[in-house]
């Protein structure tokens, strides 16, 4: 419980930064990065399927995805659509919540961030050239996933007839 309250602290800092500032440090996102390994070494049976391996693994999927994701954007915005912050915020994620897990914390924030910008769109509260922040749909998209990212994880297994 006490490593879930310190990611959930991390998680929620950089995630008010970002609204406030519209910038991840990579100050604040590295080392708490570096403490999960840490952890993930020390306490390799944390949750269910996470130990470094799966963390290192997380982390390497996430930061991928979010790279391409980070490409993509400025290729069809033709503006950044994301920052580099968001892509290091995934690599920490993935240190966090592991491998497949990130999969559970990234589309939660990508839903989450998605529905929120339709509402700000629709609400005549944000126009479609607004910036909005994505990091700290990311880090509730990750405290979602530390909470109850395996039973979502096999909720959607379930459900898709994959299990």
């Amino acid at each position: 419980m006490p490593v879930m309250i310190v990611y959930c602290s991390a998680l929620i800092a950089i995630g008010m930064i970002d609204l406030k500032d519209g910038l991840i440090f990579p100050a604040i996102v590295f080392p708490v990065a570096l403490a999960a390994l840490v952890v993930n070494f020390f306490i390799p049976k944390l949750y269910s399927v996470h130990n470094l391996l799966f963390g290192l693994i997380g982390a390497a999927f996430g930061s991928i995805f979010l790279l391409l994701a980070f490409f993509l954007s400025k290729i069809i915005l033709k503006r950044e659509g994301m920052g580099l912050g968001d892509v290091y915020m995934a690599a920490m994620m993935g240190v966090m919540v592991g491998f497949p897990n990130i999969i559970v914390a990234l589309f939660g924030g990508i839903i989450i961030g998605g529905l929120t910008a339709i509402f700000l769109v629709s609400a005549k509260k944000k126009s479609t050239k607004d910036v909005i922040p994505f990091g700290d749909f990311l880090a509730i998209g990750t405290i979602i996933t530390l909470l109850w990212g395996t039973q979502i994880m096999h909720w959607y297994l379930h459900l898709a007839h994959f299990e």
